[in-house]
């Protein structure tokens, strides 16, 4: 391979390789971009199930808040006179009143779904006292067991009554503990967390709005949610947090002595290892005295119903209390609790896609084209080199008889060659040349003409006729190169019919027996060509045969290429342009026949087959 081909396809392989890098680049990016595309489409839609997940759980407590916010403040009394003034509900009984039990004593505890949220109802009085309506005392309990039969209840009221009470004993040590009010960094996170509010949470805030109109004088989880930890002397800052919240009162009958807030949901976090609690609280006020009523919620089991109601939006959400966080986007209009929706789902196989479809016709068509452009190249280079090689080879086929006719003719000219025989010799021998010329430009035309159409051949003719007609120039040629023709026929082949030009099928047969006389000899015995005809499977085959060398394996396909001589003979000791087979080949095919190398023993053998069109019988 010449430097300037090893030029060329370096320069091909490199342009190929930046075409099929760029694409790569931008099939990589493009790619990128449609996974982020699917990634943000997922996204999107848990974003909207997170919305959804928290309207639902929204409206899934709204009947529980709602119906707790209407209640009378003196359903927090086990018992309470029947006809008494709305504002004296709280005084002592006194003897001839006509005692009517509270809902909350006689009732089962209130149930959404299939679980009890409610564990406890409570009320804190002004001095500190626990009490409950749930847990009568003195008169109230012999009344309650004997005519309701409710000890039991009351019984397990009462333990919870009493860890309700250490419940916030613990959360106001702890508040006290880990309370700072003069820190400068607490301030700094509390402003924070008043400036994150303000900033954002448009959503949450819609969704606040949308729950207090459906709830008027309930508090939101943004308002309450924080005020957890604020503990102090016995439920202090519990209950004087909720007192510090902006409370919306809802003002019961025309009585302006009395006064019931709305409920605030609270966190009370007993230590920092421990799980905090979840109230609800509300502050009522009676002529100037402060009762705080409250509502002790089963959170486990809230949770259980807060998790399987979004299960079919999010298979792996969980809530989680929601203590002075700041950061609202997941949390709860209606509790202090937030969504933890799960791992974000990873992008499935996307499939066949129109991008990818796009793309895979893009690389087709980028490789189809740098395979053609390839292709075209080898065409190209492939066509320079034997351009390269017909000059050569006419170049040096025509300079030896060239030569001759004019150094001959210059003599003959000028009376240089007085002899008679002498000038007959010379003349003989430009006739030869001349021949040759002729021959080399009919075998050059001859195989320019290839691939063109050719006329029709109506003729049939017989194999008989094909040997009579070329055997004179076949032998001819041989005896040139002091070879032996042996031409055998097999009689059920010499009247078989061929359609076609016997003229072709004679510069066919030309050509082998001429490249037999070139190769086939060993250079010590006379040469001996071998012409066999025969008739096989509908064909007539021809077989031309030399004792020569033969062709070597690697060379049997390269030997029918044009301007192509074999390896063993690329001294050029031969005359010839290396056209004899390639011409041949094409003749042959032409013809509708084939002309192949086939194995042998001893030297070379090709075999020219041609279909036959009538056999006489």
């Amino acid at each position: 391979m010449s430097s300037r081909r090893w030029i060329t396809w370096a320069i091909y392989l490199i342009c190929a390789a930046l075409v099929l890098d760029g694409l790569g680049f931008v099939t990589w990016q493009v790619l990128r971009l449609e996974k982020r595309e699917a990634q943000a489409a997922i996204e999107s839609e848990r974003q909207e199930y997170e919305r959804l997940a928290l309207y639902r759980m929204d409206l899934f407590l709204a009947p529980l808040i709602a119906q707790e916010s209407s209640r009378p403040y003196f359903h927090y009394l086990a018992f309470y006179p029947a006809e008494r003034a709305y504002t004296k509900m709280l005084e002592q009984v006194q003897p001839g009143d006509v005692l009517v039990p509270s809902p909350l004593l006689t009732s089962a505890r209130t149930t959404i779904g299939s679980g009890e949220l409610i564990r406890l109802y409570f009320q804190i009085d002004p001095a500190g006292n626990f009490s409950s309506p749930q847990v009568p005392t003195g008169n109230m309990l012999d009344l309650a067991e004997s005519r309701f039969g409710l000890a039991g209840r009351i019984q397990s009221n009462e333990r919870l009554l009493a860890r309700l009470q250490t419940l916030f004993e613990q959360a106001a040590r702890f508040a006290d503990a880990t309370s700072q009010p003069t820190d400068e960094r607490s301030s700094k996170q509390a402003s924070d967390q008043v400036a994150s509010r303000k900033a954002g949470d448009t959503e949450f805030e819609r969704r606040a709005r949308t729950f207090e109109q459906a709830n008027p004088g309930s508090g939101s989880a943004q308002s309450g949610g924080a005020s957890g930890d604020a503990i102090g002397r016995l439920a202090r800052d519990v209950l004087e947090g909720v007192s510090r919240q902006g409370i919306s009162h809802a003002d019961f009958g025309n009585e302006s002595s009395i006064r019931v807030g709305g409920f605030r949901p609270t966190w009370v976090r007993p230590g920092a290892d421990a799980d905090p609690e979840l109230m609800f609280i509300r502050q009522v006020t009676i002529d100037g005295q402060v009762f705080r009523q409250g509502i002790w919620i089963d959170w486990p089991m809230l949770r259980t119903l807060l998790i399987a109601g979004v299960r079919d939006l999010l298979p792996e959400a969980s809530w989680e209390p929601d203590i002075g966080s700041g950061d609202t986007s997941r949390v709860l209009a209606s509790l202090p609790v937030r969504l933890d929706p799960g791992p974000m789902p990873e992008v499935a196989d996307l499939g066949w896609t129109w991008v990818r479809a796009t793309l895979g016709v893009t690389w087709f068509a980028v490789v189809a084209a740098v395979a053609a452009i390839g292709y075209v190249l080898r065409a190209s280079v492939r066509l320079s080199e034997r351009r390269g090689r017909f000059v050569s080879a006419v170049t040096h086929e025509l300079r030896t008889p060239l030569t001759t006719f004019c150094m001959y003719t210059e003599m003959l000219a000028d009376g240089m060659v007085p002899d008679e025989k002498a000038r007959e010799s010379y003349l003989k021998t430009l006739k030869s040349e001349s021949r040759r010329l002729a021959g080399i430009v009919e075998n050059v035309l001859a195989y320019a003409r290839l691939g063109r159409p050719r006329p029709a051949h109506d003729k049939a003719t017989t194999v008989r006729e094909l040997i009579n007609h070329a055997g004179e120039v076949l032998e001819r040629r041989a005896e040139q190169a002091e070879a032996e023709l042996i031409v055998s026929v097999a009689p059920e082949a010499e009247s078989a019919r061929v359609r076609s030009d016997a003229e072709t099928i004679e510069r066919v047969l030309f050509n082998l027996v001429d490249n037999a006389c070139k190769y086939g000899h060993t250079g010590e015995e006379p040469a001996r060509i071998h012409l066999d005809i025969g008739l096989e499977r509908g064909h007539v085959c021809f077989r031309v045969r030399d004792e020569g060398p033969g062709v070597p394996s690697g060379e049997r396909e390269r030997i029918f290429g044009a301007f192509q001589r074999g390896a063993s003979h690329g001294s050029h000791a031969e005359a010839g342009l290396g056209l004899g087979l390639a011409l041949a080949r094409g003749l042959a095919r032409e013809l509708g026949g084939d002309l192949v190398l086939e194995p042998s023993e001893r030297g070379a053998c090709f075999r020219l087959s041609l279909k036959t069109v009538l056999k006489v019988l």
